[in-house]
């Protein structure tokens, strides 16, 4: 099926993000006393920082071992994002929706400053994107409210629409706002049928 929206998950279906995201919650873990336990890490990528805290702790956000967390998470980010590897049939994949008429997205439970690290050293990339949703913006997934406001943003009806990710909140967010999703499976983490394992599968 041909859509005029595809949107994607940042986290392993645009770009692997095992290594400095194992990183980046070792400092944060470590910056309260925890130890991150690496066999999380996939777990970890599908959900908001937030959610990652309140978990981690019991606490709440915008308490003070939240400050101190968050501090920690932000700065690693800084130090490591602009280091993140695209997978590489993002551009020409991108390129090929581009020429179809069609719009292209970024929906994400990372912050936008994470976004514009990450896309630093892929320029041609960034320009080839229509929109981005950040948590800056709209409430996580596991919420439909990042899809609801991306359709919004490039005019998209949900029916022409399509959300490709790895992880179970992706998939929920999604059929929540009555998009379409795909599953891609990148590093073996995905065990759901019909998953594909390159964006060349998509267009």
């Amino acid at each position: 099926m041909k859509y005029d929206l595809y949107m994607f998950d940042f986290d392993l279906t645009l770009a692997n993000t095992v290594e400095v995201s194992t990183e980046i919650y070792r400092r944060a873990y470590s910056s309260l006393g925890y130890e991150f336990d690496e066999s999380e890490i996939f777990y970890h990528l599908g959900i908001a920082m937030e959610t990652t805290y309140e978990e981690l702790t019991g606490g709440k956000v915008g308490d003070d071992d939240y400050k101190i967390f968050i501090s920690a998470f932000l700065k690693a980010i800084d130090d490591t994002f602009s280091k993140v590897t695209l997978y590489p049939d993002v551009e020409r994949t991108f390129k090929r929706i581009k020429e179809s008429g069609a719009k292209v997205a970024v929906v994400t439970s990372r912050k936008m400053s994470a976004m514009r690290d990450a896309f630093s050293r892929y320029p041609a990339v960034y320009a080839l994107i229509d929109a981005f949703i950040t948590t800056d913006f709209a409430i996580p997934k596991p919420s439909p409210d990042s899809m609801y406001k991306c359709l919004d943003l490039t005019s998209c009806p949900a029916e022409k629409s399509v959300y490709i990710g790895d992880a179970k909140n992706d998939y929920l967010s999604a059929t929540r706002a009555g998009v379409d999703f795909i599953y891609i499976n990148r590093e073996g983490n995905v065990n759901e049928d019909g998953a594909i394992k390159s964006l060349d599968e998509l267009i």
